[in-house]
């Protein structure tokens, strides 16, 4: 709006609420400027034709009507008529049917004048307003159009005086004059309206131009706006996700760091670790982020470390595996037992990395090693209260075995006076004490304490010799039966543990039998099938040997039966059991992956079934030593033969030098020393006792091998073969015989120790 529209107070004048009130028609789009300025020319050509139309009448009044001209006077009041029709009905009449009323008022003025009046009247600057007008509302084609218009009007007319049209004296011309005229007139009007279309036209480009670019601008800053709103979302949400995502790595933070374990991220190709939690910071004193593991969390190492898991978390083609490994490692050097859970991950940069978790299981390790010690201490000590139930029998079939050998010793001296020969008393010696070494040896194999060594064994082989012991102890008014299955699958275990395992479930059910009766030991191939396995969900389907115990003894009742296998239950005596024998079963059948079934009833005695796993390949008993003939025992080497008894000394001498051997006695280890030192190099076998007072043999060998570390040495003990005699085979003895032993054992020994080459 311009200063003009305005009054001083800048509100809109009363020409203008006119204006756009009474005549404007529709709302003015933005930008549109080029119709506002057509509509206000517009409307003052209305105005100004209203006004000075009044004028014009008034004077065609006064001057032409006494003329009788009223053609003119009603031409005038015809077109004063519209000008003020229009600017009081403008709102309602389309822009065009007034601009085209405007034009054709002027051109009709025009004509009339020029037909009236001629050329020199007003007729020709009228005819040029409709040009100009025409060129200013309608552009370039308006011009063109009225300019045609009011040439063909100039030709019609130039035709018409050509052909007998009005006097042209009455226009005061002549019709060459007429045609000068209408040529200047044709010219400038071109000229005029040329130049106003063209700035119709012009400004009409810029108001498109104009309107284009505030299109193209609204349509720039629309899109801008949409862009920084999405970014303004996009914003929002990144900033909304760096924040979840914050929070979520704090939350995982703040769990990682109240484990009670390790966790750390290391790089699987370069080591480094990327992540550790403070529970592993807070244990090795250090962040280790940026350096190796194995400088940080294993120190003392010069490279990656040998039990390094990498390689274990990726397949062939190094994708990481779907399971993580798991393991255990004993550090070499914190000695910190670890249980490991190692996976491999991609990292945020997509790189592999090993994700540990490690947990302190030193507590747990410390616990199950003090278990294992426990355990084994229960079953020591069950196995000496068995031995403690059967030294009665044994100490009666020993004191027959004595009184066998003194009744012979004693009559083999009578005869020895008569001059009689005396060796088949002397073989009934020797077969009196072959029996009580068998018998002191099934006692200490029986009863010896070792760590346990599972093979694979004849479960027969073990019932025969647990019955072997079992014959000497239990009472007479007891039957003792073997069903022995001919072709039994051999299983895995421990010899002596099988032993154990016998001799429990005998003591108990001669224990249930005081008045007698019968006891009942069976083996057997079975197999037990998914129905049996769903029934005892702790048992695997498949071949089994079944090992069966039954007696026709007391019997139990269903809630004594159900605390049979519990630890220190017991129906005996106080003093009479310690509860531990069923219970100890229990545990190494479980041990062993088997399962153990009691059925039982108040007066019909009690079956116990052990079910132990069969294995697959048969077991093989090992093959007896082959012993060389007697002649080819002998040799002419130097033997130091050391034991604190001077009978076995003796004994033992006096069958070395009778094969030829030269030998040298010693009674201590101390004794043996001195003459090793003396005459070391002459020695070529030591024949060593290992429970001697003093030194002791275990010592006396270390000494031995310290100022030889070729010497020749060779165990003669009593004790079973573990402890201290798996100590001294371990510590550089070459070989190991079993008092009491037999002459021949005790050469062949000593010859192929004798014949082994020492590496």
């Amino acid at each position: 709006m311009t200063p003009v529209d305005q009054t001083p107070n800048g509100q809109p004048s009363w020409l203008t609420r006119f204006w756009q009130g009474q005549f404007f028609t529709g709302p003015l789009e933005p930008g549109d400027s080029l119709r506002y300025w057509r509509e206000r020319v517009l409307f003052f050509l209305y105005l100004f034709g209203a006004v000075g139309g009044l004028i014009s009448l008034a004077l065609d009044l006064w001057y032409w009507l006494p003329r009788g001209q009223v053609f003119i006077v009603l031409q005038t009041s015809s077109a004063v008529a519209w000008a003020w029709l229009v600017l009081t009905l403008g709102h309602r009449l389309p822009f065009g049917l007034r601009a085209g009323a405007v034009l054709a008022l002027c051109y009709l003025v025009g004509l009339l004048l020029l037909l009236r009046l001629g050329p020199i009247s007003n007729a020709l600057p009228v005819l040029l307003c409709f040009n100009v007008v025409g060129a200013m509302l309608f552009g370039r084609r308006g011009a063109l159009l009225t300019w045609l218009a009011a040439a063909l009007t100039m030709g019609g007319i130039l035709i018409h005086l050509h052909w007998g049209g009005p006097d042209p004296s009455l226009w005061l011309t002549t019709p060459r004059r007429f045609v000068v005229l209408t040529g200047n007139y044709l010219l400038f009007s071109a000229l005029a309206s040329a130049g106003v279309s063209s700035l119709v036209h012009g400004l009409q480009s810029s108001v498109q131009a104009e309107r284009q670019a505030k299109e193209d601008l609204d349509s720039q800053r629309a899109e801008l706006a949409e862009v920084n709103q999405r970014l303004t979302q996009e914003v929002r949400t990144r900033r909304a996700a760096q924040e979840a995502l914050y929070q979520s790595q704090e939350r995982l933070r703040a769990v990682l760091d109240s484990l009670d374990a390790w966790v750390y991220v290391a790089d699987l190709e370069t080591h480094e670790v990327l992540f550790a939690n403070r529970k592993l910071r807070q244990d090795i004193g250090q962040d280790p982020q940026g350096r190796p593991c194995w400088q940080t969390l294993h120190q003392g190492q010069e490279g990656p470390c040998d039990f390094c898991t990498n390689y274990l978390l990726v397949d062939l083609e190094g994708q990481p595996l779907a399971e993580p490994y798991l393991w255990e490692l004993r550090d070499p050097h914190s000695g910190r037992w670890q249980a490991l859970h190692d996976r491999a991950i991609r990292w945020l940069d997509g790189r592999l990395v090993r994700l540990t978790v490690a947990l302190d299981i030193g507590d747990r390790m410390a616990a199950e090693e003090a278990r294992r010690q426990l355990e084994g201490q229960l079953r020591q000590a069950q196995k000496m209260e068995a031995v403690g139930t059967l030294a009665g029998g044994i100490a009666h079939d020993f004191n027959n075995i004595l009184a066998a050998v003194m009744g012979h010793a004693e009559q083999g001296l009578t005869q020895a006076r008569q001059g009689r020969d005396v060796s088949p008393l002397l073989a009934k010696i020797l077969e009196a004490a072959e029996r009580a070494r068998d018998l002191i040896r099934r006692i200490l194999a029986f009863s010896r304490k070792m760590e346990v060594s599972l093979v694979t064994l004849d479960l027969n082989q073990d019932v025969r010799q647990a019955v072997q012991m079992l014959t000497h102890t239990i009472p007479k008014m007891i039957a003792l039966e073997t069903h022995l299955a001919a072709e039994l699958l051999p299983v895995t275990g421990d010899s002596s543990q099988m032993q154990q395992i016998i001799i429990n479930l005998a003591t108990n059910a001669v224990d249930a039998m005081p008045q007698g009766g019968r006891l009942v030991i069976e083996t057997a191939n079975v197999i037990l099938d998914h129905e049996y396995c769903r029934r005892h969900l702790e048992v695997s389907p498949g071949p089994h040997v079944l090992l069966m115990v039954s007696d026709t003894g007391l019997g139990m009742d269903s809630r004594t039966l159900e605390q049979a296998f519990d630890p220190f239950f017991t129906t005996k005596e106080v003093g009479r059991g310690t509860g531990l024998g069923l219970s100890t079963v229990h545990g190494i059948v479980k041990a062993l992956g088997g399962h153990t079934f009691a059925y039982s009833e108040p007066g019909l005695g009690t079956t116990f079934k052990v079910y132990l796993p069969a294995f697959t390949s048969p077991a093989q008993a090992p093959a007896p030593p082959a012993h060389l003939p007697e002649e080819l025992l002998g040799g002419h080497e130097t033997i130091l033969l050391v034991d604190d008894e001077e009978s076995l000394r003796e004994m033992g001498a006096m069958a070395l030098e009778e094969m030829g051997y030269r030998t040298l006695t010693a009674a201590s280890g101390e004794e043996a020393l001195d003459i090793y030192r003396a005459q070391g190099q002459a020695v070529d076998l030591v024949v060593l006792d290992l429970g001697m007072p003093g030194m002791g043999g275990h010592q006396c060998l270390r000494e031995i091998l310290s100022l030889n570390a070729q010497a020749r040495v060779m165990i003669a003990s009593g004790y079973s073969a573990n402890g201290l005699v798996r100590q001294s085979l371990q510590g550089g003895a070459l070989a190991y015989v079993a008092k009491p032993f037999k002459r021949v054992d005790l050469l062949a020994t000593v010859r192929e120790v004798l014949d082994r080459r020492r590496d």
